[in-house]
């Protein structure tokens, strides 16, 4: 899809559920705008920790060491209203995210839930060049001009497609 468009090579790794913390002013580690409905993020809390730590000490003891469902997958820093919270605000809200990457070109592609047939892959997030963040593969962060980053958490298959991505471009 976003080849054809863009009429040059693209790299695409499924980000899957995009649930990273937050280290930005003004927004708290999920991500929410921080000072916004209290009373419900308090009962929110108290029901993810009680079911979470249930849940947890389950998969501990299923696993043989320690379990935690609440840990969250990538990390965002940067300033309040900075450029990687749009990325980021995108891929959380797709059914199946895909970062896509050219070299003029990025975007969060949403496949849609995983269980359609075929459903139509839509572009919810695009940046072109200058605008671009920069790429680190090997450390999975994407850099913004503004500081922010963004670094996302992959799985084992997708990390081998990284891998074999930063060779080719390092010439190896």
């Amino acid at each position: 899809m976003a080849e054809r468009e863009w009429r040059e090579p693209a790299l695409a790794v499924f980000l899957g559920d995009v649930d990273p913390e937050f280290r930005v002013p003004g927004r708290r580690k999920n991500g929410t705008v921080a000072g916004a409905r209290k009373v419900r993020r308090f009962f929110g809390t108290v029901l993810r920790f009680t079911i979470g730590g249930l849940v947890n000490v389950i998969l501990s003891v299923l696993a043989g060491g320690p379990a935690n469902i609440l840990e969250r997958g990538g990390l965002v820093t940067g300033p309040a209203n900075g450029q990687a919270l749009g990325l980021v605000e995108a891929a959380k809200n797709a059914r199946g995210a895909w970062l896509v990457r050219s070299e003029s070109h990025l975007a969060v592609v949403d496949s849609g839930p995983l269980f359609d047939e075929y459903p139509e892959p839509k572009i919810v997030w695009h940046a072109t060049s200058p605008d671009t963040p920069t790429f680190a593969s090997k450390r999975r962060r994407l850099t913004w001009p503004d500081t922010s980053t963004f670094t996302f958490e992959v799985d084992s298959e997708e990390a081998t497609v990284l891998y074999k991505y930063r060779r080719a471009e390092l010439g190896l």
